[in-house]
């Protein structure tokens, strides 16, 4: 059986190591692969409408989106044909619906050809602009359509892209660096609340020497996440051509759930500065780290494409908080066993050291199945929302890049199956060969699963097919 096992060990690391370089190439240029980028919030109608010509002349801009506009990011810009800028009212809410907005034309008309231009955002922080036109006719004229019976029909020019914008490559990279950071700081919450404590029943100096370790990863890998927060905000600023930060923070759904992040990322480090020392004060540390990486795991739901979510929105932002938390209590929490716990077990007595090896990954192993059932349960759950239908997996960009997502998904459950099933059961019988086995193949599973992350960064700034 030993001889079976070891042979069916070296096929399945033999085909993913064959496999996985080509998988995570192709994915890696999926990523950058240039796409018809849509509007996130798209015009719908307007009134007046685009092209239509009108008497007696307007007093009022109208117009409707697909999403919900921010009104602090929403502006709306009326010139006439000689190009200069008529004075328009503030933009409000209009009694239409919570996606439709208005503005007064506080001055009479003339006749004339005159072009509206708008920009906006919405609740996900993702920007969006067009413009159209309609013809104001001489009130002697007769025959013009009257403003009550306009065509509700409208359109938006293409958003014409710009040298930065939320699929820029620098955007990816700073989300990228973002929810990396997160995830990790997650899984070293997971990791001390879930697999340390048993630890205590074989060796008591072992579990205080880890926790002051992974307390201080933690430390840094907050601190690399605050500084990875500070660049989104940087980044979003430049997004929305630069927006007053008083506005873009108190004013809009995404700078609330940007100011969410910030908190939460200051408690957790205080928490994890806390938890280094080696005494009582290290539970309340732990206690106060676990808090902050709790509500972390919400944070890009409140700043992305679940809050903005036209139907269901409570249940999307729960959902994305789950596949964060359970991101993080899975990947997370190897990469602390990788780069923590593995490598801890060369100071302990040698005698002992494949016990605890396999005490260490069979705790971890019972935490990581039961995270990466959640992943697939909230997945699928945020999949059903924002996709609507089901052949939007295959006919939108959205679904996509959602299906690379899944395949490159597949090779870290691939390589989590053979850990559970092949290299922690011989764990006790190998000692340390299996050990430095399993922990090559930890990595490997880590590197894939950071590709994961990338491909969430690039779908955080994909339009979604439900609107």
């Amino acid at each position: 059986m030993s001889d079976y096992i070891q042979h069916l060990r070296r096929i399945i690391i033999s085909r993913i190591k064959r496999h996985t370089a080509c998988v995570v190439v192709a994915s890696c240029g999926g990523l950058f692969v240039p796409v018809p980028l849509l509007a996130h919030a798209h015009l719908v109608k307007s009134l007046p409408a685009n092209g239509t010509r009108v008497s007696p002349a307007p007093t009022v801009l109208r117009l409707w989106f697909s999403e919900t506009p921010e009104l602090a990011l929403t502006h709306i810009t009326l010139l006439s044909a000689k190009g200069d800028t008529v004075a328009l009212g503030a933009v409000v809410q209009d009694s239409a619906g919570v996606r439709a907005v208005a503005a007064v034309i506080p001055t009479t008309l003339i006749a004339g050809t005159y072009r509206v231009r708008w920009n906006t955002a919405a609740a996900d922080g993702h920007p969006s602009h067009g413009e159209f036109t309609f013809t104001v006719l001489p009130v002697s004229i007769q025959g013009a359509t009257p403003v009550a019976n306009l065509p509700v029909s409208s359109f938006s020019s293409p958003s014409t892209p710009t040298k930065f914008d939320v699929l820029s490559s620098t955007y990816i990279a700073i989300r990228w660096l973002s929810l990396m950071t997160l995830v990790i700081v997650i899984g070293i919450v997971s990791f001390r609340r879930f697999v340390t404590p048993a630890l205590a029943r074989i060796d008591a100096s072992f579990l205080s020497a880890i926790s002051a370790r992974t307390a201080q990863f933690g430390l840094w890998t907050a601190v690399v996440l605050g500084f990875a927060t500070l660049a989104r905000l940087t980044a979003q600023l430049i997004v929305l051509d630069h927006p007053a930060l008083s506005v873009m923070l108190l004013h809009t759904t995404w700078g609330v759930g940007w100011l969410v992040q910030a908190v939460a990322v200051i408690v957790t480090t205080v928490g994890f500065v806390i938890a280094r020392q080696l005494d009582q004060a290290s539970t309340r540390g732990w206690t106060l780290a676990t808090g902050g990486a709790i509500v972390l795991a919400l944070t890009p739901a409140l700043s992305g494409h679940a809050i903005a979510t036209p139907n269901f929105a409570t249940l999307a932002v729960l959902s994305d908080g789950g596949h964060v938390l359970a991101a993080g209590g899975w990947l997370g929490s190897l990469v602390v066993l990788a780069t923590m716990g593995l490598p801890a077990l060369r100071h302990i007595d040698p005698t002992r050291r494949s016990a605890m090896a396999a005490l260490l990954v069979n705790r971890f192993s019972v935490t990581a199945l039961t995270c990466a059932t959640l992943v697939l349960i909230t997945g699928a759950i945020s999949a059903w929302l924002h996709l609507g239908m089901l052949p939007a997996l295959w006919q939108t960009t959205y679904g996509q890049t959602l299906l690379i997502k899944l395949g490159v998904l597949a090779l870290v459950a691939i390589i989590g199956a053979y850990h559970w099933r092949v290299a922690r059961p011989s764990l006790e019988r190998t000692g340390e060969e299996g050990v430095l086995r399993l922990h090559r193949s930890a990595m490997l599973e880590i590197a894939i699963g950071a590709v994961v992350i990338a491909v969430t960064a690039v779908l955080i700034g994909t339009p979604t097919p439900v609107r």
